[in-house]
């Protein structure tokens, strides 16, 4: 049975954070941005179930990268890779033709659905 999926402005707010954000972010960053950005003080109980039903109903995805223990969330889109800044701690997402992947080379019989590649190094900010 198909779960009746009624229009919240909460969850509109959360997906306009996200889709706004140039990067992955975090809860905790979209808690903060609904208190700046709409002056909405929410429990962070109902923040995580509306980023739940945005999953479920594949317009956010969920990333788990390797600088912090913290979800980040971004708007489900075509693979792409993210660099992490191992100083600073900054995500990037690169475009697809920064990194190229060779599926060519795959044994018979596989067929690639999903990927999640992570490059880790220095940003040029902090490069100097």
């Amino acid at each position: 049975m198909t779960k009746k999926l009624y229009n919240s402005n909460l969850r509109t707010q959360i997906y306009e954070i996200i889709n706004s954000s140039s990067h992955p972010i975090s809860a905790k960053d979209i808690l903060d941005q609904l208190s700046f950005q709409y002056a909405v003080e929410v429990n962070k109980t109902s923040v995580y179930r509306q980023l739940e039903l945005l999953q479920e109903i594949n317009h956010i995805k969920s990333l788990d990268l390797s600088i912090d223990k913290q979800t980040r969330f971004e708007i489900t889109k075509t693979p792409h890779v993210h660099f992490v800044c191992i100083n600073c701690e900054k995500v990037v997402c690169l475009p697809d033709e920064a990194v190229r992947l060779n599926t060519q080379d795959l044994e018979e019989g596989y067929h690639i659905q999903h990927y999640n590649l992570e490059l880790t190094g220095i940003c040029k900010n902090c490069n100097g």
